[in-house]
């Protein structure tokens, strides 16, 4: 039985609550069985499976079930009705024997509860199309693919997103809460955990039927492209359907590759030039800790870093030569400290250049983790570690240039 995830920032791949931007999460039931797929059900289903096909479907007149919670066919009169702003219905049938019957394969949970309400039919039980919903996921022979229903949190007074007055909710909006919804969707109903892979996306199609209005309900619907249960895929086909008013807004397709954590973070390693300078993000404080051979600590100002050596600002008085290690402080990852062989001046005035002792596998793959999410290159104008390790063995004078 598959146990539904929270709508948590961390099965999102997101920092805080304030980013995410889906409520609301439902399975879809398929809005009709087919004959051959409620015998099915019926033979394979246990009894508190069948008692839940029971309450959530009725028979249909021609054969099969249809979901208890709407009409089957409408006459002309009740059609005619449906064509309104408030939700259009209408789409979801089509002209059959002077009447209109249901045609669609499953409904959007609005449409579904509009149509609930208009006709006084019996509301479906939440926690029973959940039960049923992760049931028939769990059910061998069972070939449909879960469909996830999820509510948009539009907040208007969001930074990111709108910094300017929109009149419509932006696109680049609609394609997070997709990426969002879909990440939700692949850890509910892929049989992967979240940590065990990384979607790798390899392709991504939006298509803009309309404007999306901010000021009515947004509901996206996900499900895999192809319609079809996958356990444990290697590739990922997600197919996440905007609709507003019953009307199909907007429809995002995200085609990759699920890849094993340890596979990805080999993929994702970065191998920089040793003669590259980064300056720190605002997530690396800027102060760097100096502790000396004396077991005393001085404080210095953090300049660059590289995979080789520290560039870092210090008091004229400071015992700077005496340096032996090195800590700097990364947001949500916490002090880091590296083994200094030397400190020297650098070519820049009142700079210091700390150099690196051999290190670890570990410290430096971590090292490679700082500079490739918090910093960023500068072309920076100074001898390279390398270099000055060349020109110290050789005897000769540290005056020769290199670019970073």
């Amino acid at each position: 039985m598959e146990r539904q995830l929270p709508l948590t920032p961390q099965v999102l791949h997101k920092g805080t609550v304030d980013d995410v931007l889906l409520c609301g999460f439902q399975d879809l039931l398929p809005a009709r069985l087919t004959v051959e797929e409620t015998n099915f059900l019926l033979e394979h289903l246990d009894e508190r499976g069948c008692a839940a096909l029971g309450v959530l479907y009725r028979d249909d007149a021609q054969g099969g079930r249809v979901l208890a919670s709407i009409p089957t066919t409408l006459g002309q009169e009740d059609f005619d009705s449906l064509d309104s702003f408030e939700m259009n219905a209408q789409a979801y049938y089509v002209l059959h024997e002077g009447g209109y019957r249901l045609s669609a394969a499953w409904l959007p949970r609005q449409v579904e509860c509009y149509l609930q309400r208009r006709f006084g039919l019996p509301a479906a039980d939440p926690a029973l199309v959940t039960q049923l919903a992760d049931t028939l996921h769990a059910l061998p022979g069972w070939t449909r693919a879960n469909l996830s229903s999820y509510g948009l949190m539009n907040d208007t007074n969001n930074y990111f997103f709108y910094n300017k007055p929109h009149e419509h909710v932006p696109g680049l909006m609609l394609i997070e809460v997709a990426r969002q919804a879909m990440y939700h969707y692949f850890y509910s109903h892929s049989g992967y955990r979240r940590g065990e892979i990384s979607i790798s996306i390899e392709d991504l199609s939006v298509s803009f039927n309309n404007y999306t209005e901010s000021t009515y309900a947004v509901e996206v619907v996900v499900q895999h492209s192809a319609g079809e249960k996958r356990a444990l895929p290697r590739t990922v086909d997600k197919t996440a359907m905007f609709f507003q008013n019953g009307n199909l807004v907007t429809t995002l397709r995200l085609r990759g590759s699920a890849i094993k954590m340890p596979l990805f973070k080999r993929m994702r390693t970065v191998n920089f030039p040793e003669s590259h300078w980064f300056a720190p993000s605002n997530r690396v404080l800027p102060q760097v800790l100096l502790h000396t051979a004396r077991g005393t600590a001085v404080e210095g100002l953090l300049e660059h870093v590289s995979l080789r050596a520290v560039r870092f600002r210090v008091e004229e008085n400071a015992q700077a030569h005496e340096v032996v290690q090195l800590s700097i402080y990364v947001r949500d990852m916490g002090f880091l400290s590296f083994p200094i062989v030397e400190c020297r001046p650098s070519q820049q005035p009142a700079v210091q250049l700390a150099v690196f002792a051999k290190l670890d596998r570990a410290t430096l793959s971590t090292l490679k983790e700082v500079i490739k999410c918090h910093c960023f290159h500068e072309p920076l104008q100074e001898l390279s570690v390398a270099a000055l390790a060349s020109n110290d063995a050789q005897g000769a004078p540290c005056n020769d240039r290199q670019s970073g």
